[in-house]
């Protein structure tokens, strides 16, 4: 493989990685807010209102799917709110009026949540994963296989993994009860930068390794 390949695949494979990363880190947070709901998040009932309707897009096909989410209003030490869950539906599952059981946080009870399936949260999280890291795999193996020295082939698999570690441990010791969604785009938006900006000195670190 020529020289130009090498650096080609170096770069494809650091942005496959840095995607790879933000998925992980999706996967992380949304287990580690439903670990804190389970185990702090008290138990309540309250009557569906309404629905609050979105689209979301999808990132294969740019297709809109109508999604829903149920407005439940419900009681908290004397105090009626009205808040959206943290559940998204293809469809409307409730009729209005119907009574239903939810999740709250204490210091926020206006983050609700439908109780889900402990098992079902973990393999959606793995098979959301899993088409992401069997091509990740594919191209370490690739770079790996090179004659190359061992920064060309091994050091984009250190950098990437090693922003994922600090990244995984960040979300899992995160003090705040929930991570919301602003907290959620600046762990992205950290990582990202981070992964690439790691990224791009080790490339160039690779061009004078090749071409020296």
């Amino acid at each position: 493989m020529d020289k130009s390949s090498i650096v080609m695949i170096s770069i494809f494979y650091s942005l496959l990685g840095t995607l790879l990363g933000l998925l992980i880190c999706s996967a992380l947070i949304s287990l580690r807010n439903f670990y804190r709901l389970q185990r702090y998040g008290v138990l309540a009932t309250g009557i569906v209102a309404d629905y609050y309707m979105y689209y979301s897009v999808s990132s294969h096909s740019n297709r809109r799917y109508r999604q829903y989410k149920p407005v439940v209003r419900y009681t908290v030490n004397g105090l009626t709110l009205e808040s959206r869950c943290h559940n998204s539906f293809s469809d409307k599952p409730y009729e209005i009026g119907d009574t239903i059981k939810f999740r709250y946080m204490p210091k926020d009870p206006s983050y609700i949540k439908i109780p889900e399936s402990v098992v079902g949260k973990v393999v959606f999280a793995v098979a959301f994963l899993l088409p992401w890291l069997v091509p990740g795999y594919f191209f370490q193996s690739t770079l790996a296989s090179l004659d190359a020295p061992w920064l060309v082939r091994f050091g984009l698999s250190v950098v990437l993994i090693a922003t994922y570690l600090v990244q995984a441990r960040r979300i899992l010791s995160n003090k705040a009860e929930m991570i919301d969604d602003a907290m959620t785009k600046k762990i992205y938006l950290q990582m990202a930068i981070a992964d690439l900006g790691l990224c791009v000195i080790l490339i160039v670190i690779n061009f004078a390794f090749l071409y020296a």
